[in-house]
C-alpha cells in the first residue's frame, strides 16, 4: 500500500472516531472532560501512527 493511501485511511479513521466522540458529547453520553480526553487521545494516536511508518519505511544511507 502506498504512503498516500495509508495516510488517507488513518485520517479517515481518526475523523470517524472524532465524529463518534462529538456525537456522544452532543447526545449527553459523554462529559465535556471525557470528550476532550478522548479527542486528545485519538489525535495523539493518529499523529504517532502517521510519524512512525514514515520513519520506518525510509532508507538511510550508511
Amino acid at each position: 500500500m502506498s504512503v498516500t493511501g495509508l495516510t488517507a485511511i488513518i485520517v479517515l479513521v481518526a475523523a470517524a472516531l472524532l465524529g463518534v466522540v462529538l456525537y456522544g458529547l452532543h447526545r449527553g453520553r459523554l462529559s465535556r472532560g471525557g470528550a476532550l480526553a478522548a479527542a486528545i487521545l485519538i489525535l495523539a494516536a493518529a499523529s504517532v501512527i502517521l510519524v512512525y511508518p514514515s520513519v520506518l519505511t525510509t532508507t538511510h544511507m550508511s
